[in-house]
Order: structure tokens, then C-alpha cells, then sequence
């Protein structure tokens, strides 16, 4: 398990550098000019503003000195200063992730109990009502666009019913809570403040659910394959054949096994989650990383949008590396291969 373990661990730095580098030739290549973020149209013609500002961001330099002091750069744990908020790359990213994190928790529980239950649901009532409705519900969630359901979730829930609040972690006039962890539900409860712990909570409740929609479908059509081949084994048949209850043969028996290919998906659903809700960080107004690339792309903020592909390539790399583990501690044959 060690050498497993470790043998993974030692393919993370090569591949993630090899991200860093594609990302970087890819960001300045591109067919526009960074500096019309930093500089005004009027500066923009005048030689010497536009010498300065290549001489303040190192665009002076060749492309392969640029890349070379950006790595080592790296190194230093510098990302970079953003072209927009003129603060350091790594200090926005910081003060965002916290706001994505949350997000993609409550996502994850919405897509991991919804989809693990429609899809053993649908396996056991397989071909019956229950089967063709969970089917359906997890193909409408694969299939509609985001920006579609969330903007038809904010109409139904939040502004003809009322049920739920608008965009925003908190309500307009509510005023964040101390930071501690950067979680406002985490940082209310620390802070004894329950009533906006709920306001929190409710803020997270449709943003969540169509952020972890899609994956819900994916996760549900995944585990019930598994399910429907699991339970047609011959171990399953003895089970059943020695008097075991069905409950206990489901889970007991079935479950687990039927829950190895849902790794895959489960494992890259979370670095999905993570780097691409953009869509619904922007229309639920969530100051996330997501809403942070967009602005980003849209200025050409080049630091920033490294900044970006960097976290999202060490959290596919981590995702990566945690569902190959997932793998050894579930089934025994594939650590020792």
C-alpha cells in the first residue's frame, strides 16, 4: 500500500508542472494585448507608458525568461500580481476559495445522497415506476444548461414563492460574519450567531441543488449499472438463496462492489465542482473562484487566469490521487497490482 501510495504521490509535481506550462504558453499566446487592462486608450498610445507598464509586469522580457521567472516564482509561493485588484494572486484566490469550498460541500451532499440513493432506488426497483422516474429526474439534471435552471429555480423559489432568499451568501443588508474559517456557516456557529447560520444555510440551499444536479444524474446512472450487474452476480444469488434480507443483500453484499466504478465519477466530480462552477457563482452573485476567473477572463487579468488553471490543475491532481486511494481501500486487488 506504501509504494502504491507513494508511487502516486511522485507523478504529481511532473504532471502539475506540465500543467503550469501549458497553461502558461496558452495564456500568452492568445491574440491580445494585456497591458489594455492595466493601461487607458490615452496611455495606451504613449511609447513610454506602454514601456513602463511591459517593464513592471516583465513583459520586457522573452517568452522563455517570462516562463522561467514565473516558475521560479512559483517556488517562492508568488503567483503573480492580478492586473485588476492590484493585489497578489495568491491573496485573492485565498480570500475566494473559502466562499467556492462551501459551495461545492453542500453540492457534493446534494449530488452524493441524492444520485447514491436514486441509483440503488432505481436498481432494486429496476423497470417499475420508481426506476423510469429517478431515470428521468437524473437525465433532466445531466441535460439542462446551468444558467437555465438556476435562473428558473431563482423564479419559482425565491421570487413567486418566496421560500428561499435571492443571490448572495447572505441578504443584502446582512453584514458577514468574523472570519475564522472563511465558511460563513462555520464562522456564525463560532460566532453563536444561529439565526445567521440559517440565513447562511438558506442562502447555500439553490445554488447547491443546481450545482450538484448534474453530477446527481451522473452519479445515479453510474451506480445503478453497477447495481443492476452487482445484483445478477452468483454471490448475490446465494445471499439470497441462504434467507438473507433483502436490506441486508443490498447493502451488505452489493453495495460496496457496485460502488467502485462511482469512485470515478464522484472523485472528479468534486475538482469539477471546485474549478467550474462559474456559471453558478455569476448568476447566484457568490464571490467564489468562479466569479473571480470570469472577471478575470473578461479584463485578461494573465496572472489571475494562471492563478486559476494553477488551483484547478492541483485540484484535479488531488482529486486524482485521493480516488486511486478510494480504489486500494475498496478493493485489495488493485493496490497490490
Amino acid at each position: 500500500m506504501r509504494r502504491y501510495i507513494v508511487g502516486r504521490i511522485l507523478l504529481i509535481p511532473i504532471v502539475l508542472l506540465g500543467i503550469v506550462t501549458v497553461a502558461f504558453i496558452i495564456s500568452h499566446v492568445v491574440p491580445a494585448n494585456p497591458l489594455s487592462s492595466v493601461l487607458s486608450q490615452r496611455q495606451m498610445d504613449n511609447p513610454e507608458a506602454v514601456a513602463a507598464a511591459k517593464a513592471k509586469y516583465g513583459l520586457d522580457k522573452s517568452l522563455i525568461q517570462q516562463y522561467f521567472i514565473y516558475i521560479g516564482n512559483l517556488f517562492r509561493g508568488d503567483a503573480g500580481t492580478s492586473f485588476v485588484t492590484k493585489q497578489p494572486v495568491a491573496d485573492d484566490i485565498r480570500h475566494r476559495l473559502p466562499a467556492t469550498i462551501e459551495l461545492t460541500i453542500a453540492a457534493m451532499v446534494v449530488a452524493i445522497a441524492g444520485g447514491v440513493g436514486l441509483g440503488v432506488l432505481a436498481a432494486v426497483r429496476h423497470n417499475k415506476l420508481t426506476d423510469h422516474a429517478g431515470r428521468l429526474f437524473s437525465l433532466v439534471g445531466s441535460s439542462v444548461p446551468v444558467y437555465w435552471s438556476g435562473l428558473v429555480l431563482l423564479l419559482i423559489f425565491s421570487v413567486h414563492l418566496g421560500w428561499l432568499p435571492g443571490p448572495g451568501r447572505l441578504d443584502s443588508r446582512s453584514v458577514a460574519p468574523p472570519e475564522r474559517t472563511g465558511f460563513y456557516t462555520i464562522d456564525s456557529l463560532l460566532d453563536g450567531d444561529v439565526s445567521k447560520f440559517w440565513e447562511a444555510a438558506r442562502h447555500l440551499v439553490l445554488p447547491a441543488i443546481v450545482l450538484g444536479w448534474g453530477v446527481m444524474g451522473s452519479v445515479s446512472r453510474i451506480v445503478r449499472a453497477s447495481m443492476l450487474d452487482v445484483l445478477g452476480q452468483d454471490y448475490v444469488r446465494t445471499a439470497r438463496a441462504k434467507g438473507a434480507r433483502e436490506s441486508v443483500v443490498v447493502f451488505r453484499h452489493a453495495f460496496r462492489n457496485a460502488m467502485i466504478p462511482a469512485l470515478t465519477i464522484v472523485g472528479f466530480s468534486v475538482a469539477f465542482l471546485l474549478t467550474g462552477a462559474v456559471l453558478t457563482e455569476s448568476i447566484f452573485s457568490w464571490p467564489g473562484i468562479g466569479q473571480y476567473s470570469v472577471k478575470a477572463a473578461q479584463a485578461l487579468d494573465f496572472p489571475a487566469i494562471m492563478g486559476v488553471c494553477i488551483l484547478g490543475g492541483v485540484v484535479f491532481l488531488l482529486a486524482n490521487f485521493v480516488t486511486d486511494i478510494g480504489y486500494a481501500l475498496v478493493d485489495p486487488r488493485i493496490r497490490l497490482s
